[in-house]
């Protein structure tokens, strides 16, 4: 019995690792097909560009490909925009080009190991299951949210539309119904990231795997640190309207190779607090000049994240040192206890010395800021000069603190977006309010209850934590957390984590005010890093080297109690009756983006699922030439009904008049609706209203690009 339930369970987890590469070849061949798309647009696509450049790094000798692909990928977010600076010549903007770097190199490898060795002898293993098992989740949230939204839309959809919008993803708008997708295929390229770290590391000797991830980072912060600080002095590759944005005395806020200030700034956090793991595996390994080389590329970053003016980025990185300096004075402390007591080398207690002197350099560099930040809040002059940092320190002084609109309005109005997020994220708590719902239902307001997201028709969460919380529910981050956790726990010894769980941590801090991973580069970063966890030997891998195959499933195998699988039991129920449930409640409701909000005629003639205009004082009736123009279905035919409102007082707005009409086939219908004579000069105001049962999207049906909710197209109305 205990042999089967761990073959179970190892076939089990199999398929996770198989699903995670399945998602992974699949997003990899839609980014493929997306470039093939664009390939004979108007303007040069670096996506094109950026994908064969991946797939000749396949060709490369493992690691050098992985190695080149992770120094472009932060280059390449905002790479047209320099081109286009430098050359003239206008590229096509496109978004998060990074995967068609990954994309390549991903779909080379395989395509490499078929023809080598056979299709049967891909690795599964490269594939760690925790990360299949976070590839199953957004597959199914982002299904979920899909099939929501096509509830919301009262859209029609077909598997031609899925194909459509999985080879179109790029232009989806940020309120399209296939919206979701665009996140599975990042997710997907991520997953994709982890599996070629861990399949180019597994083979090499263990003193060098930290150098293959950390080598290129550090090219890539210093190319992307310098183009910063050149755009800082000179505006060069700014664009136009970015040149006017906290620019002081201290120059342009610099953005350099991503597409805003706030991603670069969390690029220059991986240099500032992510690599000081790096920087003390050097000095354990008695590696000096590379040690002086990561010690000057993290002073190079502090430059950058200082010239990026994003403020909140450089709180949380200058707070990061400060807590890391206490850490290592206690750890230094404790080493110097043990020290008196037991003999040790001499060199170890200088190197002691030197670390501590580096240390304390630092934090008396973040005294120095505190001390400068304290004058130019009382001086008036000098805050003039930091267009960047001055305008904060004036509203400081003059903040109520007693009020919390005026600290939402101090912070980008964060505050209410996270107090929304909260209120969203506790309607649905357990699988969340679906992967990339955010922006969408943020503009609810009788949801997210958030003027701000309203105003501005919805808004992610300034968090990307948050917002994963609120989009994935509390089982999702649960298993994100397992992604993450499982080779803190797994691997054979934790100090080989250290270097990329710190850079983890240095990328983690620009998403807490801002959402640096939703610029895909940065959670390609992330899943680096990740990947780099994951190639570590684990302490099963030994175990099953010291035991045989019997004695090991009889060790491992492990009966649930009786009260686990109740949880799980509760939980799959809890779970089912939160996903029945949310199609019969707010936000979900059917039609809700269609029929229940009336809009007006577009340019081109089309209604939405509700069209409503007042009647003139006087006209006794209204004609309407509507003509579907659509698919028809002859199982679920089209049904309009024509409505004369009367809007009293007290009463809202009463029907006084109906009329309804069915299309099964594309052609043109006439309503005629005759005013009650006793409404002809009423002193109410009279509107006709026109409600469908259904909207067109043609996107959603892979016929165009166009994800527009669509009614009927209809002439100007006739009033007589």
């Amino acid at each position: 019995m205990q042999f089967s339930v761990d073959l179970v369970r190892r076939r089990y987890l199999s398929i996770l690792s198989s699903f995670g590469l399945g998602a992974a070849l699949l997003g990899s061949l839609a980014v493929l097909v997306n470039d093939w798309v664009h390939w004979g647009a108007a303007f040069p696509v670096t996506s094109t560009y950026l994908f064969l450049c991946g797939l000749l790094f396949a060709l490369l000798p493992k690691p050098w490909g992985l190695m080149g692909v992770i120094a472009l990928i932060p280059l390449s977010a905002g790479l047209h925009t320099q081109l286009s600076a430098l050359t003239g010549i206008q590229f096509l903007p496109v978004l998060n080009v990074g995967l068609d770097l990954v994309a390549g190199l991903f779909l080379g490898t395989i395509a490499q190991i078929i023809l080598t060795r056979g299709f049967k002898k891909i690795p599964m293993a490269v594939m760690p299951w925790p990360v299949g098992l976070v590839s199953l989740l957004i597959t199914a949230s982002v299904l979920l949210s899909i099939f929501r939204n096509l509830h919301l839309s009262a859209s029609a959809v077909s598997i031609h539309g899925f194909i459509f919008n999985l080879i179109h993803f790029r232009p989806l708008d940020w309120q399209a119904d296939f919206l979701p997708m665009r996140d599975w295929i990042a997710y997907s390229i991520a997953s994709a990231m982890v599996a070629l770290v861990v399949w180019n590391l597994q083979a090499l000797p263990e003193k060098v795997r930290n150098a293959v991830i950390f080598r290129p980072l550090l090219f890539g912060l210093v190319f992307a640190s310098i183009v910063g600080l050149i755009q800082s002095f000179t505006g060069f590759g700014l664009v136009e309207s970015t040149l006017d944005f906290r620019k002081d005395a201290f120059g342009y806020a610099a953005i350099g190779l991503q597409p805003d200030l706030h991603a670069f700034a969390a690029h220059m956090l991986l240099g500032v607090v992510g690599l000081w793991g790096y920087y003390w595996l050097c000095q354990r390994t008695r590696q000096s000049s590379e040690r002086k080389v990561v010690l000057a590329i993290i002073v190079l970053s502090l430059i950058g994240l200082i010239a990026s003016k994003s403020r909140a980025s450089l709180f949380f990185g200058l707070s990061a040192l400060c807590i890391g300096w206490i850490i290592f004075s206690y750890q230094l402390w404790q080493e110097k206890s043990l020290s008196k007591q037991q003999t040790k080398e001499q060199t170890k207690k200088q190197a002691n010395k030197k670390s501590f002197l580096i240390w304390t350099n630092f934090f008396v560099l973040c005294v120095c800021v505190g001390i400068s930040c304290i004058f130019l809040f009382f001086n008036t002059e000098a805050l003039s000069n930091l267009g960047w940092f001055g305008p904060l320190v004036e509203q400081i002084k003059k903040l109520d603190l007693t009020s919390l609109s005026a600290w939402s309005g101090l912070l980008g109005s964060r505050i209410e977006i996270w107090a929304a997020a909260l209120r969203m994220f506790f309607s649905y708590p357990l699988l969340g309010i679906g992967q990339g719902e955010f922006y969408r239902l943020s503009s609810n307001p009788s949801f997210s209850r958030s003027y701000f997201l309203e105003h501005y028709g919805g808004e992610n969460a300034h968090n990307y934590f948050l917002q994963t919380l609120t989009e994935t529910g509390l089982i999702g981050c649960a298993v994100f957390l397992l992604a993450f956790l499982y080779p803190w726990f797994k691997v054979l010894h934790r100090q080989q984590l250290y270097p990329a769980v710190i850079g983890l941590m240095g990328l983690f801090l620009g998403n807490l005010f801002a959402h640096a991973f939703l610029v895909r580069e940065n959670l390609l970063l992330g899943a680096a890093l990740l990947g780099l966890m994951y190639s570590w030997p684990q302490r099963n891998q030994r175990d099953q080297s010291n035991y045989s195959p019997a004695e090991m499933h009889s060790s491992t195998a492990k009966n649930m109690p009786w009260y686990g699988y109740g949880l799980i039991g509760l939980l799959i129920l809890g779970t089912g009756a939160e996903i029945i449930s949310s199609f019969y409640r707010l936000p979900f409701y059917a039609g809700n983006d269609c029929y229940k909000t009336a809009k007006l005629l577009s340019d081109d003639g089309w209604t939405s699922g509700a069209w409503e205009e007042l009647i003139p004082r006087g006209a006794k009736g209204i004609t309407l030439d509507l003509t579907p123009n659509r698919p028809i279905f002859s199982h679920k035919p089209l049904r309009a009904k024509l409505e004369l409102l009367s809007w009293e007082a007290g009463k809202g707005k009463v029907p006084i008049a109906s009329q309804t009409i069915q299309w099964t086939v594309n052609e043109a219908s006439k309503f005629n609706l005759l005013l009650p004579e006793a409404y002809v000069n009423s002193p109410n105001v009279i509107s006709a209203r026109l409600e469908l049962s259904s909207c067109y999207t043609p996107r959603n049906l892979g016929i165009s690009a166009d994800s527009r909710r669509l009614g009927v197209q209809m002439k100007p109305p006739i009033f007589w």
